[in-house]
């Protein structure tokens, strides 16, 4: 699925930014980037990058399943690859156990609400079995991440 007029496109993602953030209340992605303190450590830098990365991503995901909530069209093959994408950047981070846990569980719930949501496209016609599939498959991969780390948390079981 996906916009019907180009034009529409900037003025959709606008209105939905803009909405985003009025529910959002203006969270931590508004406040100023983090900078290392010190002497230039690199390892620090790239955690702050992986930070800034994931939660890029997450707004972008947000976005865009506000945006299928709503019944405006999507491309899907975006949100599996944001998905796909937000998981990664989430096990990159070298953060402790909990928060990734944590994290995971907030992937795992979206990416479920947009599988229901592809579902609900798939029985009118409006998806295909593939994507439905698709997204299926981002719930699993999500659930199984984890599981993988709630294991690790829970040493000696």
């Amino acid at each position: 699925m996906s916009i019907s007029q180009p034009s529409n496109r900037l003025a959709v993602f606008i209105v939905l930014l803009l909405a985003y953030l009025l529910i959002a209340g203006g969270t931590a992605r508004a406040q100023p980037e983090p900078k290392p303190e010190g002497s230039p450590d690199k390892a620090a830098e790239i955690k702050i990058l992986i930070k800034q990365r994931r939660e890029a991503l997450k707004t972008i995901l947000d976005l865009l399943v506000a945006q299928a909530r709503t019944g405006r069209g999507v491309d899907l093959h975006s949100v599996f690859k944001t998905q796909g994408e937000l998981l990664r950047a989430t096990l990159d981070l070298d953060e402790s156990p909990e928060a990734r846990m944590e994290a995971l569980r907030d992937q795992l719930k979206i990416a479920q609400e947009f599988a229901k949501l592809t579902e609900a496209g798939l029985e009118i016609g409006r998806v295909s079995q593939v994507d439905a599939l698709r997204a299926k498959v981002v719930v699993l991969e999500a659930r199984i991440e984890l599981l993988r780390e709630e294991l690790k948390a829970k040493p000696g079981k």
